[in-house]
């Protein structure tokens, strides 16, 4: 993945707009760090079930 010049200054003007950025983290993190909590357990558990039929 290859990261332009105009993506590097989108993510610093984000930094330097810090008010409203800390405000939509604030807003959505539980339900979005949950999902991705939830979503990580699943692959864990599809990856260890295709290793387990893999080995039988």
């Amino acid at each position: 993945m290859a990261t332009s010049a105009s993506a590097i200054k989108n993510i610093d003007d984000r930094r330097e707009s810090d008010d409203s950025f800390s405000f939509n983290r604030s807003a959505e993190s539980p339900p979005t760090t949950r999902h991705r909590k939830r979503q990580r357990a699943r692959e864990k558990d599809r990856d260890w079930r295709l290793r387990h039929l893999a080995e039988k």
